[in-house]
């Protein structure tokens, strides 16, 4: 992504359930050489599809 935009990568941020595995965000942002930044709540892309979802139908 770096070399098509040529925009160099701050910080990669990171939710859902895999999202609680250390192991893993540790492996990603040592094969990035970034920081891994975690939501503190793990699943905001679900709570977003619902919040749209219910602005769709009025709610």
């Amino acid at each position: 992504m770096e070399a098509d935009s040529s925009i160099s990568i701050q910080e990669l941020r990171l939710d859902g359930g895999a999202s609680n595995n250390r192991v893993l965000l540790q492996f990603q942002a040592d094969i990035l050489d970034t920081k891994v930044v975690r939501s503190k709540y793990s699943e905001t892309t679900a709570a977003g599809a619902a919040y749209l979802t219910s602005l769709a139908f009025g709610y």
